[in-house]
């Protein structure tokens, strides 16, 4: 398989002879915490086509993939820099078997945002992942607006929602409540439940300090000022005031 075949279409999941005639169960959604084996096989052969194609004629990785694997080494197998080594043969060494098997997800997420994050990653490379994410049906999109970001979601419209409230906090310039709800992501990605809850209530507080300065304790001068603008159902903004005085709750 080669990158023209990630870059120039979506990758279908088409349906095999035993899938269309009822012998074997048709392909689902995965849920959180999931990534298949063919995923797990797509990504792989993406990085690896991806490191070879450009690997010098000398047998060496590219100048762009070798400063991205220095990172990967120092920073995700936390191995020092001496020991480096840019033959493609050992970078297929030190990974293959880990994200095609032994990884846990959330470290083969890990993996991935060091190589998209990096400044000399290719963007076909990027828009590849994004793709094998849709067609493979993980619960887990990517996100581009800044810093590519792996983001939970239960269905494809949640993906899509929690982007576009990224991407508005960016064109607002709303720096803290982009960085928590990023922040809150992440910490989903790892199991970090309680966390992300609290990421995410600082993410709420933030845009509430901005509608209406005291809302400090509570959530309500904040809606207050948000009713003036958008009428708001007196159950639905009891029920928000409700929710965010649990959630703020130390305990």
């Amino acid at each position: 398989m080669t990158t023209d075949e990630y870059t120039s279409h979506p990758h279908p999941r088409n349906l095999t002879f035993s899938q269309a005639q009822g012998y074997e169960e048709l392909p689902g959604p995965l849920a959180l915490e999931e990534i298949s084996n063919d995923a797990r096989r797509d990504l792989w052969d993406l990085l690896y086509i991806s490191v070879i194609r450009d690997s010098t004629r000398y047998g060496r990785i590219s100048f762009g993939w070798r400063n991205i694997a220095r990172e990967l080494h120092s920073d995700f197998l936390k191995v020092p820099l001496d020991q480096f080594d840019s033959l493609p043969s050992t970078f297929s060494t030190q990974y293959r078997e880990g994200i095609l098997e032994d990884l846990p997800f959330n470290r083969v997420f890990d993996f991935l945002q060091i190589v998209m994050r990096h400044d000399q990653c290719p963007s076909y490379f990027i828009e590849a992942v994004q793709r094998i994410f849709e067609s493979r049906q993980l619960a887990y999109r990517v996100d581009t607006n800044g810093p590519p970001i792996i983001l939970p979601m239960a269905t494809k419209q949640e993906g899509e929602a929690i982007s576009e409230a990224i991407r508005t906090f960016q064109e607002e310039g709303l720096r803290g409540p982009e960085t928590h709800l990023r922040q809150a992501a992440e910490h989903i990605n790892q199991g970090n439940w309680s966390d992300s809850i609290r990421e995410s209530v600082h993410a709420v507080e933030s845009i509430a300090r901005i509608l209406a300065p005291d809302a400090t304790n509570s959530l309500k001068p904040a809606l207050d000022a948000l009713e003036r603008i958008h009428p708001i159902h007196p159950a639905l903004k009891l029920g928000f005031e409700r929710i965010y005085g649990y959630t703020s709750d130390e305990e």
